[in-house]
């Protein structure tokens, strides 16, 4: 194999790597954004009248945050 091929190889596998990362960043960027999205529609639905909008949107919300970090928002929400 001649260096041309090694470093061509290499270089191919370098940008393969790059392309994953960036999709997951996307991907985790798109996640956050849903995420911020719906506890600000969260905060704007009237809590006597929507429970089951209200329900919805915490159990997506469950779905794409750390379980941690739902639980202190649940509790803060509710407040």
């Amino acid at each position: 194999m001649t260096n041309y091929s090694k470093t061509r190889q290499s270089s191919t596998k370098i940008a393969e790597r790059f392309a994953k990362t960036l999709r997951n960043l996307k991907d985790d960027f798109e996640e956050d954004i849903v995420v911020v999205s719906l506890m600000e529609a969260y905060d704007m639905v009237d809590k006597d009248e929507d429970e089951e909008l209200l329900r919805a949107i915490e159990r997506v919300l469950e779905f794409y945050m750390p379980h941690s970090n739902y639980q202190q928002w649940l509790k803060e929400s509710q407040r």
